[in-house]
């Protein structure tokens, strides 16, 4: 894997995990944003994930803007099983430095056609990440290297003095976050800790810790769709606000 790229690692990841993945540019050879774009499905699970990559931030808004038609020409190429329509994700992965935490924070909340997340990463992390355990991929696969990143508790204690620093650890535990099918091993011979606990170090360092409580909290109260719109627009305001 000395010359891989992003798409190499995820795309070697989801078959790891058990899917079967398919080109998906091919229904749209015009629309660059589908460019290295492919289909990953588990049959035996009915779940399925459309996987995007962009080389920067530029055509994110674009990716909403043509979902219905993404959602359509996937039903078009690959529905012959019916799960489709409710059992597909959308993952977006991005190369980028700057994160800019409240545009994808609203692309994931959009509720329509997909399931989102955004996985964004930087050229230095996976720079890091290749050179540093290239050879251990190639010895162990992808799922499995991942997994004892994250489970290092050594890396984690680093993280924790410092979620903003541009590292590998960060990078991994943004793909654990943003492809919730794969789950963090528990070891029991070292200091356990949650995913949850990595997801709120990283959002009290982005400010959004406030935000996610608050709309959890809507969540789990079950508000009627016109009350939840209200509840939301007031949240923006504040955020704007503060």
């Amino acid at each position: 894997m000395t010359n891989a790229n992003f798409y190499d690692i995820i795309k070697n990841l989801f078959v790891e995990l058990g899917y079967e993945s398919k080109d998906y540019s091919y229904v749209d050879k015009d629309d660059t944003v589908l460019e290295n774009s492919f289909f990953a499905k588990d049959l035996f699970r009915k779940n399925y994930y459309l996987v995007l990559f962009l080389s920067n931030d530029n055509k994110i808004e674009d990716i909403i803007k043509n979902q219905a038609k993404y959602f359509f020409l996937l039903k078009e190429f690959f529905g012959e099983d019916p799960d489709i329509d409710k059992n597909t994700s959308l993952l977006i992965c991005i190369e980028t430095s700057n994160e800019n935490s409240r545009l994808f924070l609203n692309i994931e909340e959009d509720a329509y056609y997909f399931k989102k997340y955004v996985l964004t990463y930087s050229k230095a992390q996976l720079t890091s990440f290749i050179k540093d355990y290239n050879s251990l991929i190639e010895e162990k696969g992808i799922k499995n290297v991942l997994e004892e990143i994250v489970n290092d508790v050594q890396l984690f204690e680093v993280f924790k003095l410092d979620p903003d620093i541009n590292s590998v650890y960060k990078l991994i535990t943004n793909i654990f976050i943003k492809i919730p099918i794969l789950k963090v091993p528990v070891n029991e011979e070292k200091t356990v800790y949650s995913l949850s606990e990595v997801i709120e170090t990283s959002l009290k360092n982005q400010e959004l810790l406030n935000l996610k409580e608050k709309l959890d909290y809507l969540r789990e109260n079950k508000f009627e769709d016109d009350t939840l719109l209200e509840n939301l627009i007031e949240l923006y305001k504040e955020e704007e606000v503060d």
